[in-house]
Protein backbone atom coordinates (compact mmCIF):
# COMPACT_ATOMS: atom_id res chain seq x y z
CA UNK A 1 0.00 0.00 0.00
CA UNK A 2 1.19 3.46 -1.01
CA UNK A 3 0.13 6.96 0.74
CA UNK A 4 1.76 10.13 -0.15
CA UNK A 5 2.64 12.56 3.57
CA UNK A 6 3.31 16.12 3.49
CA UNK A 7 6.12 16.55 5.82
CA UNK A 8 8.11 20.17 5.97
CA UNK A 9 9.66 20.66 2.64
CA UNK A 10 9.14 17.42 1.38
CA UNK A 11 7.00 14.72 -0.28
CA UNK A 12 7.12 11.47 0.38
CA UNK A 13 6.01 8.08 -0.76
CA UNK A 14 4.98 5.78 2.08
CA UNK A 15 4.98 2.15 1.08
CA UNK A 16 3.84 -0.41 3.34
CA UNK A 17 3.94 -3.70 1.85
CA UNK A 18 0.67 -5.81 1.38
CA UNK A 19 2.34 -8.63 3.77
CA UNK A 20 5.37 -9.47 5.89
CA UNK A 21 8.31 -6.97 6.56
CA UNK A 22 9.57 -4.21 4.65
CA UNK A 23 12.13 -5.56 2.33
CA UNK A 24 13.22 -2.56 0.96
CA UNK A 25 16.00 -1.15 3.46
CA UNK A 26 16.99 -5.09 4.02
CA UNK A 27 18.03 -5.17 -0.20
CA UNK A 28 20.01 -1.68 -0.41
CA UNK A 29 21.84 -2.71 3.61
CA UNK A 30 23.02 -6.15 1.46
CA UNK A 31 23.08 -4.82 -1.91
CA UNK A 32 26.95 -4.87 -2.99
CA UNK A 33 26.15 -1.64 -5.46
CA UNK A 34 25.86 1.89 -3.91
CA UNK A 35 23.55 2.91 -6.66
CA UNK A 36 21.36 -0.53 -6.26
CA UNK A 37 17.58 1.17 -7.64
CA UNK A 38 14.40 -0.50 -6.52
CA UNK A 39 11.31 -0.40 -9.22
CA UNK A 40 7.92 -0.13 -7.01
CA UNK A 41 4.75 -0.82 -8.68
CA UNK A 42 6.09 0.06 -12.15
CA UNK A 43 6.14 3.65 -11.46
CA UNK A 44 8.78 4.38 -8.68
CA UNK A 45 12.36 3.58 -9.48
CA UNK A 46 14.31 4.93 -6.52
CA UNK A 47 17.58 4.33 -4.24
CA UNK A 48 18.94 3.99 -0.81
CA UNK A 49 19.55 8.26 -1.31
CA UNK A 50 16.18 9.06 -1.65
CA UNK A 51 15.04 6.74 1.82
CA UNK A 52 13.93 9.12 4.12
CA UNK A 53 15.33 9.10 7.63
CA UNK A 54 13.91 11.19 10.83
CA UNK A 55 16.63 13.27 11.97
CA UNK A 56 18.71 12.25 14.78
CA UNK A 57 17.60 8.04 14.25
CA UNK A 58 19.85 5.74 14.21
CA UNK A 59 20.71 3.85 10.73
CA UNK A 60 21.43 0.24 11.71
CA UNK A 61 23.34 -2.49 9.65
CA UNK A 62 22.23 -5.45 8.37
CA UNK A 63 22.66 -8.39 10.13
CA UNK A 64 21.90 -11.87 9.91
CA UNK A 65 19.71 -12.03 13.34
CA UNK A 66 17.71 -9.64 14.29
CA UNK A 67 16.47 -8.87 17.52
CA UNK A 68 12.74 -8.90 18.14
CA UNK A 69 12.17 -5.24 18.56
CA UNK A 70 13.79 -4.53 15.14
CA UNK A 71 11.98 -7.23 13.51
CA UNK A 72 9.01 -4.85 14.82
CA UNK A 73 11.14 -2.23 13.47
CA UNK A 74 11.06 -3.54 9.58
CA UNK A 75 7.36 -3.62 9.83
CA UNK A 76 7.35 0.43 9.51
CA UNK A 77 6.25 1.93 6.01
CA UNK A 78 9.54 2.38 4.13
CA UNK A 79 9.06 6.41 3.18
CA UNK A 80 10.57 7.92 -0.27
CA UNK A 81 11.67 11.39 -0.93
CA UNK A 82 9.53 12.08 -4.13
CA UNK A 83 10.31 15.74 -4.17
CA UNK A 84 10.65 19.37 -2.72
CA UNK A 85 8.56 22.34 -1.91
CA UNK A 86 9.43 25.05 -3.97
CA UNK A 87 7.55 28.39 -3.14
CA UNK A 88 4.24 27.17 -4.27
CA UNK A 89 5.07 23.73 -5.56
CA UNK A 90 6.46 20.63 -4.40
CA UNK A 91 9.05 19.91 -7.73
CA UNK A 92 8.94 15.53 -7.96
CA UNK A 93 12.23 13.97 -8.81
CA UNK A 94 12.29 13.06 -12.41
CA UNK A 95 14.50 9.92 -11.79
CA UNK A 96 12.21 8.58 -9.44
CA UNK A 97 9.50 8.50 -11.79
CA UNK A 98 11.19 8.47 -14.65
CA UNK A 99 10.06 11.44 -16.91
CA UNK A 100 12.19 13.75 -18.81
CA UNK A 101 9.78 16.78 -17.59
CA UNK A 102 9.36 18.59 -14.37
CA UNK A 103 6.36 17.35 -12.27
CA UNK A 104 4.87 20.25 -10.55
CA UNK A 105 2.12 20.02 -7.88
CA UNK A 106 0.66 22.79 -5.73
CA UNK A 107 1.45 22.79 -2.02
CA UNK A 108 -2.45 22.58 -1.22
CA UNK A 109 -3.15 19.90 -3.45
CA UNK A 110 -4.72 16.90 -2.18
CA UNK A 111 -2.42 14.75 -3.01
CA UNK A 112 -2.70 10.62 -2.87
CA UNK A 113 -1.55 7.32 -4.65
CA UNK A 114 -4.02 7.56 -7.23
CA UNK A 115 -1.96 10.67 -8.31
CA UNK A 116 1.07 8.60 -9.05
CA UNK A 117 -0.20 4.82 -9.87
CA UNK A 118 -3.48 3.46 -12.10
CA UNK A 119 -5.01 0.28 -10.88
CA UNK A 120 -3.50 -1.57 -13.12
CA UNK A 121 0.11 -0.06 -11.66
CA UNK A 122 0.48 2.16 -14.78
CA UNK A 123 2.93 5.35 -14.25
CA UNK A 124 -0.12 8.30 -14.68
CA UNK A 125 3.21 10.72 -14.85
CA UNK A 126 5.12 8.95 -16.81
CA UNK A 127 2.46 8.55 -19.09
CA UNK A 128 1.79 12.02 -19.29
CA UNK A 129 5.41 13.24 -20.17
CA UNK A 130 5.32 10.76 -23.22
CA UNK A 131 2.31 13.45 -24.46
CA UNK A 132 3.65 16.29 -23.99
CA UNK A 133 6.28 18.66 -24.62
CA UNK A 134 6.77 21.03 -21.18
CA UNK A 135 6.75 20.65 -17.58
CA UNK A 136 3.19 19.95 -16.38
CA UNK A 137 1.68 21.78 -13.29
CA UNK A 138 -1.12 20.55 -11.02
CA UNK A 139 -3.10 23.30 -9.04
CA UNK A 140 -2.35 26.85 -8.13
CA UNK A 141 -1.85 29.69 -10.45
CA UNK A 142 0.90 28.83 -12.65
CA UNK A 143 -0.69 29.92 -16.29
CA UNK A 144 -0.54 26.15 -17.49
CA UNK A 145 -1.38 24.33 -14.43
CA UNK A 146 -4.25 21.95 -14.96
CA UNK A 147 -6.85 22.63 -12.14
CA UNK A 148 -7.47 20.19 -9.59
CA UNK A 149 -10.59 18.89 -9.97
CA UNK A 150 -9.69 18.25 -14.13
CA UNK A 151 -6.71 16.20 -13.39
CA UNK A 152 -9.11 14.05 -10.37
CA UNK A 153 -11.71 13.37 -12.98
CA UNK A 154 -9.06 12.74 -15.56
CA UNK A 155 -7.30 10.02 -13.38
CA UNK A 156 -10.66 8.19 -11.96
CA UNK A 157 -11.31 7.29 -16.03
CA UNK A 158 -7.88 6.89 -17.02
CA UNK A 159 -7.67 3.43 -19.18
CA UNK A 160 -5.63 0.77 -16.95
CA UNK A 161 -4.99 -2.20 -19.67
CA UNK A 162 -2.90 -2.37 -22.48
CA UNK A 163 -5.10 -2.90 -24.91
CA UNK A 164 -6.47 0.56 -24.58
CA UNK A 165 -3.19 2.61 -24.58
CA UNK A 166 -3.65 4.11 -27.52
CA UNK A 167 -7.14 5.39 -25.89
CA UNK A 168 -5.17 6.66 -22.87
CA UNK A 169 -3.12 8.62 -24.97
CA UNK A 170 -6.21 10.24 -26.77
CA UNK A 171 -7.96 10.64 -23.37
CA UNK A 172 -4.90 11.91 -21.63
CA UNK A 173 -4.53 14.42 -24.92
CA UNK A 174 -7.99 15.30 -25.02
CA UNK A 175 -7.88 17.24 -21.33
CA UNK A 176 -4.42 18.76 -21.09
CA UNK A 177 -4.28 19.92 -24.53
CA UNK A 178 -5.71 23.08 -22.99
CA UNK A 179 -3.36 23.76 -20.60
CA UNK A 180 0.21 22.09 -21.95
CA UNK A 181 1.06 21.92 -25.53
CA UNK A 182 1.58 18.49 -27.07
CA UNK A 183 4.04 16.75 -29.10
CA UNK A 184 1.60 15.32 -31.30
CA UNK A 185 -2.44 14.82 -31.98
CA UNK A 186 -3.07 11.58 -30.25
CA UNK A 187 -6.22 11.83 -30.29
CA UNK A 188 -6.12 12.01 -34.28
CA UNK A 189 -3.96 8.67 -34.05
CA UNK A 190 -6.86 7.03 -31.90
CA UNK A 191 -9.57 7.98 -34.46
CA UNK A 192 -7.55 6.40 -36.77
CA UNK A 193 -6.60 3.63 -35.40
CA UNK A 194 -10.29 2.90 -33.77
CA UNK A 195 -11.25 3.00 -38.13
CA UNK A 196 -8.88 -0.12 -38.70
CA UNK A 197 -10.75 -2.46 -36.11
CA UNK A 198 -13.85 -3.81 -36.28
CA UNK A 199 -16.75 -1.84 -34.06
CA UNK A 200 -19.97 -2.61 -32.10
CA UNK A 201 -22.75 -2.35 -34.29
CA UNK A 202 -26.20 -1.20 -32.44
CA UNK A 203 -29.55 -1.68 -32.86
CA UNK A 204 -30.71 -0.26 -36.47
CA UNK A 205 -33.51 2.01 -35.09
CA UNK A 206 -34.22 2.87 -39.05
CA UNK A 207 -35.33 -0.83 -39.06
CA UNK A 208 -37.46 -0.89 -35.90
CA UNK A 209 -39.42 2.27 -36.58
CA UNK A 210 -39.76 2.15 -40.09
CA UNK A 211 -43.22 1.06 -40.40
CA UNK A 212 -44.34 3.31 -37.45
CA UNK A 213 -42.63 6.16 -39.12
CA UNK A 214 -44.04 5.50 -42.81
CA UNK A 215 -47.45 4.72 -41.15
CA UNK A 216 -46.57 8.50 -39.52
CA UNK A 217 -46.18 10.21 -42.81
CA UNK A 218 -48.58 8.83 -44.78
CA UNK A 219 -51.51 9.88 -42.27
CA UNK A 220 -49.71 13.34 -42.55
CA UNK A 221 -50.07 13.61 -45.81
CA UNK A 222 -53.35 12.38 -46.53
CA UNK A 223 -54.92 14.40 -43.72
CA UNK A 224 -52.68 17.48 -45.18
CA UNK A 225 -54.48 16.81 -48.48
CA UNK A 226 -57.65 15.89 -47.88
CA UNK A 227 -57.23 19.92 -45.84
CA UNK A 228 -56.46 21.32 -48.56
CA UNK A 229 -59.36 19.28 -50.52
CA UNK A 230 -62.12 21.09 -48.11
CA UNK A 231 -60.32 24.25 -47.15
CA UNK A 232 -63.18 26.36 -46.74
CA UNK A 233 -64.74 23.97 -44.54
CA UNK A 234 -62.39 25.20 -41.72
CA UNK A 235 -62.31 28.37 -39.93
CA UNK A 236 -59.06 30.20 -39.97
CA UNK A 237 -58.02 29.15 -36.47
CA UNK A 238 -59.07 26.08 -36.99
CA UNK A 239 -56.80 25.80 -40.09
CA UNK A 240 -53.98 27.02 -38.16
CA UNK A 241 -53.91 24.58 -35.34
CA UNK A 242 -54.62 21.46 -37.95
CA UNK A 243 -51.61 22.84 -39.71
CA UNK A 244 -49.15 23.75 -36.60
CA UNK A 245 -50.05 20.10 -35.38
CA UNK A 246 -48.37 18.82 -38.88
CA UNK A 247 -45.58 21.30 -38.26
CA UNK A 248 -44.74 19.94 -34.90
CA UNK A 249 -44.72 16.11 -35.85
CA UNK A 250 -42.16 17.10 -38.71
CA UNK A 251 -39.98 19.51 -36.09
CA UNK A 252 -39.43 17.22 -33.37
CA UNK A 253 -36.89 19.97 -32.02
CA UNK A 254 -39.88 21.80 -31.10
CA UNK A 255 -41.47 20.81 -27.98
CA UNK A 256 -44.28 23.10 -27.33
CA UNK A 257 -46.24 25.83 -29.50
CA UNK A 258 -48.06 28.92 -28.09
CA UNK A 259 -50.39 30.75 -29.15
CA UNK A 260 -51.82 34.50 -29.27
CA UNK A 261 -48.88 35.45 -27.53
CA UNK A 262 -48.50 39.16 -26.24
CA UNK A 263 -44.97 41.02 -26.20
CA UNK A 264 -44.01 44.35 -26.44
CA UNK A 265 -44.27 46.50 -29.02
CA UNK A 266 -41.27 48.91 -30.84
CA UNK A 267 -42.58 51.98 -28.69
CA UNK A 268 -45.77 51.45 -27.02
CA UNK A 269 -48.68 49.10 -26.99
CA UNK A 270 -47.88 45.24 -27.27
CA UNK A 271 -47.78 43.02 -30.25
CA UNK A 272 -49.33 39.95 -30.55
CA UNK A 273 -47.94 36.72 -32.18
CA UNK A 274 -49.74 33.73 -33.74
CA UNK A 275 -47.81 30.90 -32.13
CA UNK A 276 -44.88 31.08 -30.73
CA UNK A 277 -42.34 27.85 -30.52
CA UNK A 278 -40.17 26.37 -27.93
CA UNK A 279 -37.56 23.83 -28.39
CA UNK A 280 -35.95 21.53 -25.96
CA UNK A 281 -33.96 23.73 -24.73
CA UNK A 282 -36.17 27.07 -24.36
CA UNK A 283 -35.32 28.75 -27.21
CA UNK A 284 -37.80 30.71 -29.16
CA UNK A 285 -38.73 31.06 -32.97
CA UNK A 286 -41.97 32.34 -34.43
CA UNK A 287 -44.20 31.02 -37.24
CA UNK A 288 -47.08 32.55 -39.10
CA UNK A 289 -49.51 30.44 -40.96
CA UNK A 290 -52.19 31.30 -43.41
CA UNK A 291 -54.81 29.30 -45.27
CA UNK A 292 -53.97 29.13 -48.80
CA UNK A 293 -57.01 29.84 -50.47
CA UNK A 294 -55.41 28.29 -53.60
CA UNK A 295 -53.17 31.85 -53.79
CA UNK A 296 -50.21 31.58 -55.57
CA UNK A 297 -46.87 33.04 -54.00
CA UNK A 298 -46.02 34.93 -56.57
CA UNK A 299 -46.72 37.37 -58.93
CA UNK A 300 -48.24 36.27 -62.21
CA UNK A 301 -46.52 38.67 -64.03
CA UNK A 302 -43.25 40.19 -63.88
CA UNK A 303 -41.83 42.93 -63.02
CA UNK A 304 -38.33 43.85 -64.87
CA UNK A 305 -38.13 40.52 -66.20
CA UNK A 306 -38.53 39.34 -62.34
CA UNK A 307 -41.59 38.06 -60.56
CA UNK A 308 -42.05 39.52 -57.41
CA UNK A 309 -43.72 38.35 -53.93
CA UNK A 310 -47.34 39.08 -53.48
CA UNK A 311 -48.28 41.33 -51.58
CA UNK A 312 -49.66 38.98 -49.16
CA UNK A 313 -46.30 37.64 -48.85
CA UNK A 314 -44.80 41.03 -48.60
CA UNK A 315 -46.50 41.48 -46.09
CA UNK A 316 -46.24 38.98 -44.00
CA UNK A 317 -42.47 38.73 -44.41
CA UNK A 318 -42.88 42.56 -42.63
CA UNK A 319 -44.58 41.80 -40.00
CA UNK A 320 -42.69 39.23 -38.98
CA UNK A 321 -39.66 40.99 -39.01
CA UNK A 322 -41.29 43.43 -36.70
CA UNK A 323 -42.40 40.79 -34.12
CA UNK A 324 -38.43 39.65 -34.29
CA UNK A 325 -37.11 43.18 -33.49
CA UNK A 326 -39.37 43.50 -31.11
CA UNK A 327 -38.19 40.28 -29.87
CA UNK A 328 -34.72 41.40 -29.91
CA UNK A 329 -34.92 44.80 -28.93
CA UNK A 330 -36.41 43.69 -25.34
CA UNK A 331 -35.61 40.23 -25.37
CA UNK A 332 -34.69 40.26 -21.56
CA UNK A 333 -38.06 41.20 -20.06
CA UNK A 334 -39.96 39.07 -22.36
CA UNK A 335 -37.91 36.25 -21.87
CA UNK A 336 -38.96 36.55 -17.83
CA UNK A 337 -42.33 37.75 -18.60
CA UNK A 338 -43.29 34.81 -21.15
CA UNK A 339 -41.65 32.15 -18.69
CA UNK A 340 -43.46 33.38 -16.34
CA UNK A 341 -46.59 33.26 -18.16
CA UNK A 342 -46.33 29.89 -19.40
CA UNK A 343 -44.02 28.02 -16.61
CA UNK A 344 -47.00 26.11 -15.60
CA UNK A 345 -47.06 24.66 -19.36
CA UNK A 346 -43.41 24.30 -19.32
CA UNK A 347 -41.12 21.67 -18.58
CA UNK A 348 -39.19 21.79 -14.97
CA UNK A 349 -36.89 24.61 -14.41
CA UNK A 350 -37.04 25.10 -18.05
CA UNK A 351 -36.67 29.06 -19.05
CA UNK A 352 -37.67 30.46 -22.47
CA UNK A 353 -34.61 32.15 -24.21
CA UNK A 354 -34.77 34.95 -27.05
CA UNK A 355 -31.71 34.50 -28.82
CA UNK A 356 -31.99 35.43 -32.33
CA UNK A 357 -35.19 33.83 -33.20
CA UNK A 358 -36.17 32.98 -36.40
CA UNK A 359 -39.19 33.02 -38.64
CA UNK A 360 -41.04 30.65 -40.48
CA UNK A 361 -44.08 31.48 -43.27
CA UNK A 362 -46.71 28.81 -43.66
CA UNK A 363 -48.90 30.30 -46.74
CA UNK A 364 -49.80 30.03 -50.05
CA UNK A 365 -49.79 27.33 -53.23
CA UNK A 366 -47.13 26.63 -56.03
CA UNK A 367 -48.80 24.27 -57.90
CA UNK A 368 -49.45 26.43 -60.71
CA UNK A 369 -46.39 27.77 -61.08
CA UNK A 370 -44.00 27.95 -64.07
CA UNK A 371 -39.88 26.88 -63.61
CA UNK A 372 -39.58 30.58 -63.91
CA UNK A 373 -41.61 31.61 -60.80
CA UNK A 374 -40.33 28.99 -58.77
CA UNK A 375 -36.66 29.62 -59.50
CA UNK A 376 -37.54 33.37 -58.28
CA UNK A 377 -40.04 32.24 -55.79
CA UNK A 378 -36.38 30.52 -54.38
CA UNK A 379 -34.60 33.53 -55.02
CA UNK A 380 -37.35 35.37 -52.47
CA UNK A 381 -37.02 32.92 -50.09
CA UNK A 382 -33.35 32.91 -49.47
CA UNK A 383 -32.92 37.04 -49.16
CA UNK A 384 -34.73 37.89 -45.64
CA UNK A 385 -31.85 36.93 -43.41
CA UNK A 386 -34.42 36.69 -40.09
CA UNK A 387 -37.15 34.50 -41.90
CA UNK A 388 -35.82 30.51 -41.43
CA UNK A 389 -38.05 29.10 -44.23
CA UNK A 390 -41.41 29.89 -46.75
CA UNK A 391 -43.01 27.01 -47.10
CA UNK A 392 -46.05 26.86 -49.47
CA UNK A 393 -48.65 23.71 -48.96
CA UNK A 394 -47.77 22.11 -52.00
CA UNK A 395 -43.95 22.01 -51.31
CA UNK A 396 -44.94 20.62 -48.21
CA UNK A 397 -46.45 17.70 -49.35
CA UNK A 398 -43.36 17.17 -51.83
CA UNK A 399 -41.22 17.26 -48.52
CA UNK A 400 -43.38 14.71 -46.74
CA UNK A 401 -43.86 12.66 -50.26
CA UNK A 402 -39.60 12.50 -50.17
CA UNK A 403 -39.57 11.17 -47.16
CA UNK A 404 -42.43 8.51 -47.29
CA UNK A 405 -40.04 7.46 -50.77
CA UNK A 406 -37.12 7.53 -48.44
CA UNK A 407 -38.11 5.30 -45.76
CA UNK A 408 -39.65 2.55 -48.43
CA UNK A 409 -36.50 2.23 -49.71
CA UNK A 410 -34.62 1.77 -46.84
Amino acid sequence: MIKIIKKGMLLLLSYTPDQGPSWIRKRFQEAEDEDETISLKRTFSFQKQDLYVEPGAEVKPADTEQAPDEEEDDMEPTEIILGHLQEEYYKLNRRILGTEHDIFLHKDAKVDGKWFVSSQNISIFARFDRLVNADIYISGVHPNAIPEVVFKQLIAEFPGTVELRRYAAARVTTVIKEYVPLLKDFEEEYNRYMDKKASLTGENLEKIFKEYELEKYQNILAKLKKMLASEDGYTEKRWQQEILQILLLLNPRYIRAFSEVKIKGIETGEKRLDYLLVDANGYTDIVEIKKPMNKSIVSEKTYRNNFIPVKELSGTVMQLEKYLYCMNRWADQIEKSLTKRYQEELPENLKLKITNPRGIIMMGRENNLTEEQKADFEVIKRKYRNIADIVTYDNLMFRIDRIIEHIKRT
